[in-house]
């Protein structure tokens, strides 16, 4: 549900709107394991990622690609 307001109201309350969001201090090595590793294994070491997911998203794969050979 959304709200309506003043926009002077709401602009306190949006921090990056008032001051830069700062860098993460393990944003490079992120970055550097991404490149090495690959997506899985960042899914794994920075989320909650586990099998259920993991499956999901191999049948959200299928399904998309299967749904647009038949079009």
């Amino acid at each position: 549900m959304m709200e309506e307001r003043e926009i002077n109201l709401a602009i306190p309350r949006q921090i990056n709107l008032r001051k830069a969001a700062e860098k993460p201090e393990k944003y490079e090595l992120f970055w550097e394991e991404y490149k090495k590793f690959g997506s899985e294994y960042i899914l794994k070491k920075y989320t909650t990622f586990g099998m259920k997911n993991k499956i999901r998203c191999l049948m959200k794969k299928f399904f998309e690609k299967y749904l647009n050979h038949k079009e």
